[in-house]
């Protein structure tokens, strides 16, 4: 068969490419009433076929952002796709529709593959991708990749995906109904190196929100022979110390290692960790990131480095990498964990919620993560479900007088002051010197009309507070109390919710613990 050159083909299929599909099977244009856009085309078998979208509908809301030109509907969807799940809100004949849908994963150079017993069919090209480019479509059959048959024993994105994370080029032989053809698939080449670093590029001391890709590792080197058996030694030393958990002297020997090897990505990950273990976040950072730049890098290596900048303060640096180990290890709950924290922090509620929400669907004994979503349910203003999310959280073993707090206010937003008064008697049991507890049930006998619980709820608020807030409050309760049996007006005084956010009442996003790497092995340099 004879090699036509890619740029060749794509001169011959530029007038026949056609516009493909968002990631949601969507294709869009400006609404007319400026608004909006409007959906000019929903694609077959897609994500947003599967929700019964159709050509007409006017999608208002992406994530809960307004969206009023194809612009901001491409940009807020492609923040989106880091978190498995895109909520829409999509108006039709006058009537709002709030739909999630969820957009397929994208596999190296833009393909998302099927393994067949000739081949990888294409399953969908995103747009923009290198794939696009190559005018590649839904049902292509490539069979062959880097000279390699692919025979449906060879898996096409195992192969493909170390070219496209280095930047490098692949060349694929790709069988379209009758014709047979051999394109280029462009990688994003980084730059050249002159020569090998024998240490590691410096690293800023920020990143960005959101980081650039990684540049491509080092080429291998050769160790001096003189050095060989050195090498050998440390690592297995620094194996040895790692497993011990002498975090101490394992830094120490993988740091002999990567001076020696620059381009060790395991001992750079082992590293980071050992770091991390000793709660030296400035300096788990930057080799987490050193270690991370390698095509070979273990998704641990990315949640050790979320993790890091979540300790360093950084809240929004943190969420890339959380994002990238979700990519690599997308049935992880931890990543989406993890970057619940960082969105709780900053008090963006609604991509807490989708977070915790991936998270929980991993992992549906996570009690930590239940009670954060009913947390930015609450936030959200949603106390229905906020009682759903405790209510699991209680299940999963999550039962606290902090969550059973958590719980009673949730069901007063919602009016259910009897399930109310029962969560809070829960959170007295579990904690009976609580006196902020003891306010707030004393509250709530109060609106049930049932001064003597109230009563006694209060003053046992009173001598457990002393001169705080709640002693205080609980003393004016009391007074006030006293008036209003009396035949004088004097309403109960509101204790303050406990809620999520910046509020002095309100916990601290838990911090989700670290991964370990893959072993270091000494065949590993």
């Amino acid at each position: 068969m004879r090699r036509v050159p890619a740029i060749a083909i794509l001169a011959c299929l530029v007038v026949a490419c056609p516009v493909r599909a968002d990631e949601l099977g969507l294709d869009v244009r400006d609404g007319a009433d400026s608004k909006s856009v409007e959906i000019v085309r929903v694609g077959e078998g897609s994500p947003a076929a599967a929700e019964s979208l159709q050509a007409g509908d006017l999608v208002i809301q992406v994530q809960g952002t307004a969206v009023a030109s194809v612009g901001q509907y491409r940009q807020a969807v492609l923040s989106a796709l880091g978190y498995g799940e895109v909520g829409l809100v999509v108006m039709r004949a006058g009537w709002a529709r709030h739909i999630r849908l969820r957009p397929a994963l994208t596999g190296a150079f833009g393909i998302t593959a099927a393994q067949r017993p000739a081949g990888a069919e294409v399953v969908s090209v995103a747009s923009g991708s290198p794939a696009a480019a190559a005018c590649l479509q839904p049902g292509d059959l490539i069979t062959m990749a880097d000279g390699r048959l692919l025979d449906g024993k060879s898996d096409f994105q195992q192969l493909a995906t170390p070219f496209a994370s280095r930047g490098a080029s692949l060349d694929i032989v790709v069988k379209r109904a009758d014709w047979t053809k051999t394109l280029t698939l462009a990688g994003r080449a980084p730059a050249v190196a002159t020569s090998v670093p024998r240490s590691p590029p410096p690293l800023p001391t920020t990143a960005p929100p959101a980081p650039a890709p990684a540049p491509a590792p080092a080429p291998p080197i050769a160790v001096e022979p003189s050095r060989a058996g050195e090498v050998t030694d440390e690592v297995r030393a620094g194996n040895q110390a790692y497993d011990a958990q002498n975090w101490a002297e394992a830094e120490a020997r993988f740091a002999r290692v990567v001076r020696i090897v620059p381009d060790a990505p395991n001992a750079w990950g082992r590293m980071c960790h050992a770091q991390v273990m000793q709660s030296k976040f400035k300096e788990a950072a930057e080799t987490c990131k050193s270690a991370s730049a390698y095509a070979s890098a273990d998704p641990s290596v990315f949640q050790n480095l979320g993790y890091t900048l979540f300790r360093l303060g950084r809240h929004v640096d943190s969420i890339e990498p959380y994002r990238k180990a979700s990519e690599l290890k997308p049935e992880w709950a931890l990543p989406y964990a993890s970057a619940g924290a960082s969105y709780y922090a900053l008090a963006d509620w609604p991509r807490t919620e989708i977070s915790y929400r991936l998270a929980v669907e991993r992992d549906p004994g996570n009690a930590r993560a239940w009670q954060s979503r009913g947390d930015a349910a609450t936030a959200l203003h949603k106390p229905a479900d906020a009682v759903a999310h405790y209510q699991r959280a209680q299940a999963a073993g999550g039962g606290s007088p902090e969550l059973s707090t958590l719980l009673g206010w949730a069901y007063y937003d919602m009016g259910q002051l009897k399930e109310a008064e029962s969560a809070f008697r829960e959170a007295n049991r579990l904690d009976p010197k609580d006196a902020n507890v003891l306010l707030v049930l004393g509250f709530v006998a109060d609106r049930q009309g049932k001064p003597d619980e109230a009563r006694e709820a209060w003053q046992r608020a009173a001598a457990l507070g002393g001169e705080s807030e709640a002693g205080s409050k609980a003393r004016q309760n009391l007074a006030n109390l006293a008036a209003r049996l009396a035949g004088r007006s004097a309403p109960a005084i509101a204790p303050q919710p406990m809620r999520p956010g910046p509020a002095p009442t309100a916990r601290a996003p838990t911090e989700e613990p670290r991964l370990d790497v893959r072993p270091e092995t000494d065949s590993g340099i």
